[in-house]
């Protein structure tokens, strides 16, 4: 269990928190790019988007590229085998992900019970991204009316997934760790006080009740997945 070691952080002072993390990997956030935010490296702190419900493409890119070498042939004249096929080691640079937001950080954390559960049959590709990659979500104060994170069991400040958490407080940012990487991350950053304390925690009570859409799950939590599957639903949904 991570000590709940809060800090704060001045926004006019995030230009030198994004050097400083950027020694540990390039960093990713979400930019205004004409009518749709998507994920760009992140020059400096100007462009950084604070505002915004969420990014147009899902994060997921950076561990399900849309192309990637995993096997190759060698052709060695000398070898009576002729082509060799040879698996291409990895080459993942470490990545920060800046500004996620909780309902994507908590499906990566599905997602790696998907890939990563079992020993004998995890998935080397997704673990070797998962392993390179640190993730600090930006707390939902303002909610979408069409969201409904509370009927997934998490809420707009959840933290699931991630490795720092960051709740924006208008003129500073209240960042929590929830990782060993992100308590190292963070710890050169101001110790938060209890006010700013008690002020996170009233925008996260603000924002759960923001959320007025209720779906309810007990019918899809009570069928199998071949149920689910053979669903007249799909015949429907396809068109």
């Amino acid at each position: 269990m991570i000590p709940m070691i809060r800090k704060v952080i001045p926004k006019k002072d995030f230009n030198n928190f994004l050097k400083i993390i950027s020694i540990k990997g390039e960093v990713f956030i979400p930019v205004q790019d004409g009518t749709k935010i998507v994920w760009a490296p992140a020059l400096k702190a100007d462009n950084l988007t604070w505002n915004f419900s969420n990014t147009d493409l899902s994060p997921k890119d950076f561990f399900f590229p849309q192309t990637q070498n995993m096997l190759e042939f060698h052709n060695d004249p000398r070898n009576p085998q002729g082509l060799i096929l040879h698996e291409v080691q990895a080459a993942t640079f470490p990545k920060i992900l800046l500004n996620m937001r909780p309902c994507d950080s908590r499906a990566f954390s599905i997602l790696d019970q998907v890939f990563l559960h079992d020993q004998q049959r995890l998935d080397v590709y997704w673990q070797e991204k998962r392993n390179n990659t640190m993730i600090l979500t930006l707390a939902c104060n303002n909610p979408c009316s069409t969201c409904f994170c509370t009927s997934m069991g998490l809420d707009p400040h959840s933290s699931q997934g991630s490795d720092v958490l960051m709740q924006d407080m208008g003129d500073r940012l209240l960042l929590t760790p929830q990782t060993e990487s992100g308590k190292d991350l963070i710890a050169d950053l101001t110790g938060a006080s209890q006010d700013e304390v008690k002020q996170a925690e009233a925008l996260k009570d603000k924002a759960i009740q923001m959320i007025s859409t209720d779906i309810r799950m007990e019918n899809i939590v009570s069928s199998t997945v071949l149920d689910l599957y053979n669903s007249a639903v799909w015949k429907s949904v396809h068109e």
